[in-house]
């Protein structure tokens, strides 16, 4: 018998922060008298929020207030309540998982986005969830192969290895999209906040992409350390750095590893978190 509930991901990275929305099919596969065995049998994504920056209080202090203006705003533009929702996850991840408030904001918004919607912190959870969201768990099971999903975040880049539908290996590094910010802002003189503006601005990406190539050269680095010697078919990148246009040749060249990048990389760890929740 199948049911349709909603779910939600809310990811609150080190440079941005959103929400996602998603009706799963779910169905009880198990047989009569036994434990009930829940699978996710088809997932659909309903709602997209902005992409807000993460707001912090300090270098030390994620503000939480602000934060949890932006999931009410957000709840209210979905047509959602807490009520709606069977399941669901609120995830601190990279840098911001580090910061000395993670866990009460945490608290915070568990309470606001719904009782079935558990939350949790850690760098290490956003490559996994991002495998998920990007399908590369289904890819490497499908392929038989061993694949590499690579998430570049604004403080960290998260690697996880998979084979045959299992993630085998998981790393983060704290090198990310911040560290092309202040490139840009030394090169071009600018304050921290211009310089974030120029990264995002896509018509300058031909510009500036000789100015971070050192960068995004160190960052293949990191990840051929992992990948080496493991037999990769594949690395597949998401995380809102990726959007810089060029990205996976250079780490393609400097890998000597086919890269490939979806379309809109940045949406690829809140729709993890959405669409792999099981229902409480």
């Amino acid at each position: 018998m199948h049911e349709v509930i909603l779910s939600v991901g809310i990811d609150i990275g080190t440079s941005t922060t959103q929400l996602i929305f998603s009706r799963l099919t779910i169905e009880n596969r198990a047989s009569s008298y036994t434990v009930p065995r829940i699978d996710i049998v088809d997932k659909e994504v309903v709602y997209r929020s902005k992409i807000y920056f993460t707001p912090l209080r300090s270098a030390t202090e994620i503000d939480a207030e602000a934060v949890k203006q932006i999931v009410r705003e957000e709840y209210q533009a979905a047509g959602m309540t807490p009520e709606m929702l069977r399941t669901g996850a609120v995830i601190i991840t990279g840098e911001t998982a580090r910061k000395e408030n993670a866990n009460e904001v945490l608290e915070a918004l568990s309470d606001l986005a719904g009782d079935f919607v558990v939350a949790t912190a850690g760098p290490d959870l956003e490559s996994v969830l991002s495998a998920r969201g990007a399908g590369t768990d289904a890819l490497s099971k499908e392929k038989r192969t061993a694949i590499a999903n690579v998430d570049i975040g604004g403080g960290t880049t998260g690697l996880a290895i998979l084979k045959g539908g299992e993630v085998v290996q998981v790393e983060d590094e704290p090198t990310g999209g911040t560290h092309l910010s202040l490139v840009l802002a030394g090169n071009y003189h600018v304050p921290f906040a211009e310089a974030e503006e120029i990264k995002q601005d896509y018509s300058r990406h031909k510009e500036i992409l000789p100015v971070l190539k050192a960068v995004v050269e160190k960052i293949a680095t990191i990840i051929n350390r992992y990948v080496k010697g493991k037999d990769i078919d594949t690395i597949y990148l998401c995380g809102g750095t990726c959007c810089l246009t060029g990205i996976e040749k250079i780490i393609e060249k400097e890998t000597g590893i086919k890269t490939v990048k979806p379309e809109n990389p940045f949406l690829v760890t809140p729709a993890g978190i959405a669409m792999n929740c099981q229902p409480a």
